[in-house]
C-alpha cells in the first residue's frame, strides 16, 4: 500500500507514518530531502549523523546510497572496501543502506550487506523500522525473494536478524507482510511462499 520515490543522488527522507483505514504506517522515500544493535556483537558507540560529517565524505556516501538503490552491486562492494564505515552509517532519519536496499526490493543487494561481517541489520531508523520491514510488493516477484533473503539469512545464522522488533506503531515485519498478503495481488504460489515466509518471522509465542 506504499508509495516511493526513486532517489539519484539525493539523501535519504523518511516521511513521518500515518495511518489509512487501519493500515500500517506508510513508509516513504522522498526526493531532495534528506536502535537497538544486532543482537550477536556487543553495541556500539552512536556514530555521527551523516550532516556532521565532511561534506565530501556526504557526497560520497550519496554516491554509494545510489548505488545501493539502483542495484550496482561490485561499486556498492568496492565502496564498501574503501569506506567499511559506510555499511551501518545511517541518513539524519536513521535510514540505513541495508533498508535502502530493502525497500526497492533487490534480494541480492541485501545479501551483499548481510553476508558483510560488520553489518547490524536489526538497527532501526526514527520511526522504529528495521531493514525487515521496509520491501515493498513488486510485480516481478522480487518482493517475496527479499523477505526469502531476511529469512534464509536468520535459518543459517540463528540469532541474527530479530523479527520481534516493532516500530514505533508496534507494527513488525511479519504484520507488514501479513498487510501486503491481503492487500496486493499475488499469484496462488506466492500467497503459500508469503505465508510461509510470515510463519518463519513471526517469533514463537507470538
Amino acid at each position: 500500500p506504499n508509495q516511493q520515490t526513486k532517489l539519484t543522488a539525493a539523501p535519504l527522507d523518511l516521511s513521518s507514518p500515518s495511518d489509512s483505514d487501519g493500515a500500517p504506517p506508510r513508509r516513504r522515500l522522498k526526493k531532495g530531502s534528506e536502535n537497538s544493535d544486532h543482537r550477536a556483537k556487543a553495541s556500539k558507540p552512536a556514530r555521527k549523523p551523516l550532516s556532521e560529517l565532511p561534506l565530501q565524505t556526504q557526497k560520497s556516501y550519496r554516491a554509494y546510497i545510489s548505488a545501493v538503490e539502483t542495484g550496482r552491486l561490485e561499486t556498492v562492494q568496492s565502496t564498501l572496501n574503501r569506506w567499511p564505515s559506510f555499511l551501518n552509517q545511517a541518513d539524519d532519519k536513521g535510514v540505513t543502506p541495508i533498508m535502502v536496499a530493502a525497500s526497492v526490493s533487490n534480494p541480492d543487494m541485501v545479501r551483499l550487506f548481510l553476508v558483510q561481517d560488520d553489518i547490524e541489520p536489526n538497527l532501526q531508523d526514527q520511526a522504529g523500522y528495521t531493514a525487515m520491514m521496509w520491501p515493498e510488493p513488486t510485480a516481478n516477484g522480487n518482493y517475496i525473494r527479499t523477505l526469502q533473503t531476511f529469512v534464509d539469512h536468520e535459518k543459517e545464522h540463528p540469532g541474527t536478524l530479530d523479527f520481534s522488533k516493532k516500530d514505533n506503531k508496534g507494527t513488525s515485519a511479519a504484520d507488514y507482510a501479513t498487510w501486503n498478503l491481503a492487500q496486493t495481488k499475488f499469484s496462488r504460489q506466492q500467497k503459500e511462499q508469503l505465508r510461509a515466509l510470515i510463519r518463519d518471522m513471526t517469533p514463537s509465542g507470538a
